[in-house]
């Protein structure tokens, strides 16, 4: 692999494109400030999605795998993306 094509002085070459097809995937990451209950607790977490997920789908937090309860757009808002509240058990 040519080591120019990572150069930040240079432009990037056509070359790269062909050596590194599926190197980068810039998808938007999203922004999501989730409530995580348990029973009888709270707690808040930031957390970074490729979108918002659906009602009942599992989400990775800091305490385990979450099922998503009630996720909604935020757009009025300027950090998050969304809202997310999901149930630990």
């Amino acid at each position: 692999m040519a080591s120019y094509c990572f150069s930040a002085a240079s432009r990037w070459p056509a070359r790269c494109a062909q050596l590194l097809p599926l190197s980068c995937d810039h998808r938007l990451i999203q922004t999501f400030i989730v409530t995580i209950e348990g029973p009888g607790w709270k707690d808040l977490q930031d957390i970074e999605l490729p979108r918002l997920p659906d009602e009942g789908e599992p989400i990775e937090t800091k305490y385990g795998v979450c099922l998503v309860t009630h996720a909604e757009r935020t757009p009025g808002m300027q950090r998050y993306d969304g809202t997310i509240v999901c149930r630990f058990s």
